[in-house]
């Protein structure tokens, strides 16, 4: 389309046209990816087309013939082939007359490469409700406003104004050179006025150098206060910028809050003072009265905010009473932020900086210091401090020149101050200089401080001085607000906290430990000291949270102890603990201990190799107390645990008594290759007795999600000779999901006493247990508890179920009616809500279901088997024969919501099913049969699947080239009837026969 409206009217005597189409209701107009468009309405040539008209491409998109005089937003976007929106002419008397455009608000063009211009000069009268303008990606335009004309109908002496525009943004404009024409690299001239401009972006315009020129105002252009309602500056991406402000413009951006410069090359300064003005206020200070966030970023030759400094950012001849957001990343070049020489009577009475709430410092490889101590009564206000990757930044508060104007006896105080974190800090000795390697000494103080993150410094050995306060420094209480405390990263460290520092974190609710390789204790205390006696606890009272991730060295949480938390330090609160890669812990609690974290909730523990359990019962036997003196409840709120790759972990519990988790909902033992129980008081004394990672002494009430995995010494998962357990506490009734996986030495997976409780499992996954025989073995001791051979064991439940590896797996149920031993599942079974069943790997079973099942497999609605070698068929035939039952004994409808059926690799399937009266599945959708050589047919009798249609056949891969096709007919033409052909590889060198046969529903 290369017009919108094709017209065609009458010609004057001039030659001229004099018909025009108004658009008089029209107010909003966008045209968006039209590659072909040139015009809005395109004049006819006599021949009544455009085609193979020259003259049409220099049309503007609007001319004279059409008018929009209630149009107030207008849209551009990707019209690459107009070079003009409106024509250079000034309008006619008419044209005027119909104030085409006169009531536009936005303007936004982007995306039309050939674009030489946006506006022409005699436009801007009408244009006197421009609220809005966005010019972006137009690769040729070099100029926003064209005054090629010359026109002499601008108002205000030939400055061009734009009375309301409120918002300019130009983006990604490579050849832009000016705003209006006749200035060159110099985007804003004295011509050109903003009288309403508040929002002022630029981004991507690599040609400008300057964007307002250096000559101050006339009087006249002064009384035009163009861009004095400014509030917002951002700059980006200009390449060859200079600088960004003269200072002469300073007077009139006493609105503007936001100043945001970003990634310009060449820009060594933001405010140019060459011309050295004397028109700035406050005797050559230069003040931003209302500004509110500076962002300075990637600026690679910055040396200075206002010329006459070298690599001082800023020099106390600028100033920022009302700034609250400082920002100043991957500024290299500055060596310094603020002088380090303090403030004249006169610029402390300007009190630049004294709003700051917020300081952040990234980058700047230079930085030598953050802040002149001197600096520290101004920023009374701040909030917030972030100091990241400064590689050459040794201190954050410098104070070489020992000001005699810190309060409280020289203690520097940030008196608000909320957050600090200090990431990438190669070279940090110290927070305050005269300290080395000790970040916090006694004489800075936070006592508003909340949250403390620490990492990546490896200079520092010491966090805080051992060395206990002073009565003064007691009375500032410093750190007393602390809520988070997280270290990471720090190489030299060797303890956290020192232990008179407790008593000053009673707020403390997070510590997070990580990645510190010398750390061996937490908490340190100094044999000399003696704010505590042995016997005399010391309490974190809100402390919820402790992780302790990558501590090869970490032997105890405080000094002196052998288990990680001893009863020297309580924890009331406390709910989630994490030791992750502590590889010198042997031990977590004591029992004493253990009882008292009534709070603790998740308890997650991995990767300490010489750990051998969690919890030291001993201290009961000991202490000479019995068994009725001992609680059984352990952890009363905890509910999820995790124990993962613990090389050296014998039990969780080191108890002889009963052990009670009345919460625990998801349990996670991975990777323990030496354990031998969940306690120690449920290995049994016999030694013929198996390994049972759970007996009637280990009560799990509410557990609901249980993964087992890699436990090499585990024998049963339930021990089967003990009772069963109380009904009262039901242990094991709520479980939900159970995972077990990889355990060599497993027989057993549940006895039959433990069946009855789980009324509530609905996933069942076992996966690499070569040995286990049946997924529910007989008690040996509990018969008169089970039902007898002909009683059916029910899972109510159950819907998902995986058995995959299980190499001598022969039964679901070790019944003792061996005729059904092979068969997975007999008629003492049921699972009647089972919905997936995938089986892989399991070379010992022949069949799956005996056919009185398959009234039973109501909801099965996906069956996957794969690589099960002696498999023969999925339903068996010897019980239809042995019961004597006729082909109309059993409903022809077989698995009604079956969907999916996959069978791959049985090289001995011979059938699905061996029924001779008619099969229906009803649903079947998809069907995929792979390797299954020996296949002849799908079953005895028809077969009908009214939902499968033949789709594709996926071939096997051919694996040499020797490899020769062929084509039949038959395997399954019982299906609807239909011949399937079906691709069949036979490969010479192994004289074996592949079959893929895919059908799925079309």
């Amino acid at each position: 389309m290369e017009g919108v409206v094709g017209f065609e009217g009458e010609v004057d005597e001039d030659g001229l046209r004099n018909e025009q189409v108004c658009f008089s209701k029209l107010t909003s107009l966008s045209l968006s990816s039209l590659p072909k468009l040139v015009s809005f309405c395109t004049e006819m040539g006599e021949a009544g087309t455009t085609e193979g008209n020259p003259t049409i491409h220099a049309q503007p998109l609007f001319n004279g013939k059409v008018a929009f005089p209630a149009v107030e937003d207008l849209t551009i976007s990707e019209v690459p082939m107009i070079k003009e929106i409106w024509v250079q002419q000034p309008l006619s008397k008419l044209e005027k007359e119909v104030e085409s455009f006169c009531k536009l608000k936005s303007i936004r063009v982007g995306g039309c490469d050939q674009l030489e211009y946006v506006l022409p000069s005699y436009m801007l009268p009408q244009l006197h409700n421009l609220l809005d303008l966005e010019i972006r990606d137009c690769k040729e335009l070099e100029v926003i406003v064209s005054n090629k004309l010359k026109e002499k109908e601008a108002t205000n002496n030939d400055i061009l104004v734009f009375p309301q525009l409120n918002t300019l943004e130009l983006y990604g404009l490579d050849n832009l050179k000016c705003f209006c024409s006749g200035t060159d690299q110099l985007l804003f001239s004295h011509k050109v006025a903003f009288l309403a401009l508040e929002h002022l972006t630029l981004i991507g315009v690599p040609m400008i150098k300057e964007i307002w020129v250096q000559q101050p105002l006339s009087k006249l252009e002064k009384e035009v206060e163009s861009f004095c309602k400014l509030k917002s500056i951002r700059v980006g991406g200009c390449d060859q910028l200079e600088y960004v402000l003269p200072s002469y413009m300073l007077p009139q951006l006493h609105n503007l809050l936001d100043l945001e410069i970003r990634d310009c090359k060449e820009l060594e300064v933001i405010v140019s003072n060459k011309l050295k003005e004397k028109e700035a206020t406050n005797n050559d200070i230069l003040v931003f009265p209302q500004l509110n966030t500076l962002e300075l970023y990637g600026l690679d030759n910055l040396k200075c905010f206002c010329s006459g400094t070298d690599q001082l950012l800023f020099s106390h001849k600028v100033a920022f009473p009302a700034v609250e957001d400082l920002t100043i990343s991957e500024v290299p070049m500055i060596k310094e932020i603020w002088v380090q020489q303090p403030l004249s009577k006169l610029e402390k009475e300007v009190e630049s900086f004294c709003k700051l709430k917020s300081i952040r410092v990234w980058g700047c490889d230079q930085l030598e210091y953050v802040l002149p101590s001197y600096m520290l009564p101004q920023l009374h206000n701040l909030l917030d401090l972030e100091i990241r990757d400064c590689k050459e930044l040794e201190v954050i508060v410098s104070n070489k020149l020992k000001e005699k104007e810190a309060t409280n006896n020289d203690i520097l105080v940030f008196p608000q101050l909320n957050t600090l974190e200090l990431y990438g800090l190669d070279n940090l000795k110290c927070f305050c200089s005269g300290t080395d390697q000790l970040l916090f000494s006694h004489k800075v103080a936070f006592p508003a401080l909340e949250h403390l993150q620490i990492w990546n410094t490896p200079s520092i050995t010491e966090i805080w001085d051992k060395k206990p306060l002073s009565e003064p420094e007691q009375e500032i209480e410093s750190f007393s607000k602390l809520v988070t405390i997280d270290v990471y990263r720090c190489d030299q460290l060797v303890y956290v906290l020192p232990s008179y520092m407790l008593s000053h974190l009673q707020d403390l609710q997070k510590l997070e430990i990580e990645n510190c390789e010398e750390v061996e204790v937490i908490v340190s205390k100094e044999l000399k000291e003696k704010e505590a006696t042995d016997n005399d606890p010391i309490v974190f009272s809100q402390l919820k949270k402790v992780k302790c991730s990558s501590l090869p060295k970490l032997k105890s949480f405080y000094t002196g102890t052998q288990l990680f938390f001893s009863n020297k330090v309580t924890f009331p609160r406390l709910e989630n603990l994490e030791l992750d890669g502590c590889g010198s812990l042997r031990c977590i609690f004591q029992l004493s201990m253990a009882r008292v974290l009534v709070n603790l909730q998740q308890l997650i523990i991995q990767d300490c190799s010489k750990m051998e359990a969690v919890v030291d019962g001993e201290e009961e036997i000991e202490d000479g107390q019995g068994r009725k003196s001992t609680d059984k409840t352990l952890f009363p709120h905890l509910s999820k645990l995790e124990l993962r790759r613990l090389l050296e972990l014998r039990w969780f519990c080191h108890f002889r008594y009963p052990l009670e988790l009345p919460l625990l909902s998801k349990m996670v033992i991975e990777f323990c290759p030496k354990l031998n129980s969940f306690s120690s008081g449920s290995v049994s004394s016999s030694a013929h007795a198996q390994m049972a990672l759970f007996n009637d002494k280990v009560i799990l009430p509410g557990l609901e999600d249980l993964l087992v995995l890699a436990l090499d010494r585990i024998e049963e998962i339930w021990d089967k000779q003990s009772p069963l357990v109380n009904q009262e506490t039901m242990s094991f009734g709520q479980l939900k999901i159970m995972t077990v996986k990889s355990c060599g030495k497993l027989t057993n997976l549940f006895p039959s006493t433990i069946l009855p409780r789980l009324q509530n499992l609905q996933t069942l996954l076992v996966d690499g247990c070569p040995n286990v025989e049946f997924v529910v073995f007989k008690n040996e001791k509990g018969e008169e508890q089970v039902a007898d051979d002909d009683s059916t064991l029910i899972i109510p439940q159950l819907t998902h179920l995986q058995i995959l590896d299980m190499e001598k797996l022969k039964s679901f149920y070790s019944s003792t009616t061996t005729s059904n031993a092979e068969s997975l599942f007999n008629h003492q079974v049921t699972c009647p809500r089972l919905e997936n069943l995938e089986l892989e790997e399991c070379k010992s079973l022949r069949c799956i279901f005996q056919p009185s099942m398959a009234s039973v497999l109501v909801d099965l609605q996906e069956l996957i088997i794969n690589d099960c070698s002696k498999m023969e068929a999925v339903f068996d035939r010897e019980e239809e024969i042995e019961d004597g039952q006729g082909r109309n004994s059993i409903d022809k409808t077989l698995l009604p919501h079956l969907r999916k059926l996959e069978l791959r690799c049985l090289p001995r399937l011979r059938r699905f099913c061996h029924f001779r009266y008619p099969v229906e599945l009803p649903l079947l959708s998809r069907m995929v049969i792979l390797g299954c050589p020996k296949m002849n047919s799908f079953s005895l009798g028809q077969v009908s699947t009214p939902n499968l249609a033949l789709q594709g056949i996926s071939p096997i891969l051919k694996v040499s080239e020797k490899a020769r096709e062929m084509e039949f007919q038959t395997i399954m033409s019982q299906l609807n009837d239909v011949l399937v052909t079906v691709q069949l590889i036979y490969i010479d060198e192994i004289n074996t026969a592949h079959v893929q046969l895919t059908l799925t529903n079309s």
